[in-house]
């Protein structure tokens, strides 16, 4: 005669009972159960939601509710989660969602538009003040931000937008500041021309530089930031560019290629980073207005024309 098995797994459950000889306890759930499984692996993968989903999966067990947000540690907060919170009760969800937030390490606030601006310096004085290992904040200066930068500035190492020239000095207070997105170069600067931005790895503008004033400004600012990685320029009436790099890639030429104004183009560099004349012969048929190339490569030169 058949009997029927009933699938069961042992797991061991730690408790806070004060008897260290019960300390360790073994528990038997049954197969269907998602409880079987350790905390460790449900804390992996939990790590791959973004953080609405943390909220929904709290309530599905147990085991979830221990380690929905302790596997956090990058998070992400824009509109889209904004506006699936009531509007009324904003502030103490955002505080409740800190306080079990605990091992959160970056905060990316970037995505917060105009609708919830008012909220993202409580926000970020909020988890702030409550995660103990948060180490990098990404976010916007917003309007009126110096105040709240002057405590949260520290953490600050990536801006992707300022929204008015006058709240450009509190970049000032972002010491570790390595990441900038900017849509005019005077963004970059104080009010009495002096450079705000020194030290970037990644620098995106979104303007063209056609003043005298801007030429001053330029050489500044490529004299205090010589450890820039990457940079892209959207410069819709630029004519003429010239480059001057150790090296450069693809992409680079690939952003170039978007420039639509762009007539001349003269890069310099020491190693061609495996380029070759294809590279810019295909810019060319790539670029609008592009009608000629100067390519120098450790002292050879070479010129490309449509």
């Amino acid at each position: 005669m058949a009997h029927e098995m009933n699938h069961s797994k042992t797991s061991m459950l730690t408790t806070e009972d004060g008897n260290e000889d019960n300390s360790r306890q073994p528990q038997i759930y049954a197969k269907n159960s998602i409880d079987r499984f350790g905390d460790d692996l449900c804390a992996l993968l939990l790590s791959y939601f973004p953080l609405e989903d943390h909220i929904r999966c709290e309530s599905l067990s147990k085991q979830f509710r221990r380690t929905v947000f302790v596997s956090l540690r990058d998070i992400t907060i824009d509109d889209k989660l904004m506006r699936q919170l009531p509007k009324s009760n904003i502030r103490q969800i955002v505080a409740t969602i800190a306080i079990k937030c605990g091992n959160i390490e970056t905060i990316d606030c970037r995505g917060i538009g105009d609708r919830f601006e008012e909220y993202i310096p409580e926000v970020l004085t909020i988890y702030r003040d409550n995660c103990c290992h948060l180490r990098e904040i990404y976010c916007n200066l917003w309007r009126n931000s110096s105040q709240t930068m002057r405590s949260i500035g520290p953490l600050v190492t990536r801006i992707g937008r300022i929204d008015n020239f006058a709240d450009s000095e509190a970049i000032t207070d972002c010491h570790q500041l390595s990441r900038l997105r900017i849509d005019s170069f005077r963004k970059a600067f104080g009010y009495n021309g002096t450079l705000l931005a020194k030290n970037l790895h990644s620098f995106e503008l979104f303007e063209y530089l056609d003043t005298d004033s801007d030429d001053g400004r330029w050489s500044a600012f490529v004299a205090h930031n010589l450890c820039l990685r990457s940079a892209l320029f959207m410069w819709p009436r630029l004519q003429y560019l010239s480059i001057k790099t150790k090296t450069i890639t693809r992409e680079y030429l690939e952003h170039i290629s978007r420039l639509p104004a762009l007539k001349a183009f003269c890069l310099q560099c020491r190693h061609s980073n495996g380029l070759t004349d294809n590279d810019f012969k295909d810019l060319l048929s790539r670029s609008a207005k592009l009608k000629a190339i100067e390519y120098i490569v450790d002292n050879n030169r070479k010129i490309f024309i449509v």
